[in-house]
């Protein structure tokens, strides 16, 4: 799954306990996890990704 925001494209994929996205820059890459207990669905996951990063 992949989320859009801005000039930024996320690369998400699902691990048992989080949420992994990924961020690449040219040879820059940053990855954040997020605990399934705050987001446990993709639309919840999209919303919070959209109104926090």
């Amino acid at each position: 799954m992949t989320i859009r925001k801005d000039n930024h494209i996320y690369t998400v994929s699902e691990t048992e306990k989080l949420w992994v996205f990924k961020e690449e820059c040219g040879a820059l890459s940053v990855e954040y996890r997020i605990d399934k207990a705050l987001c446990q669905t993709e639309a919840e996951l999209r919303k919070y990704v959209e109104s926090v990063m």
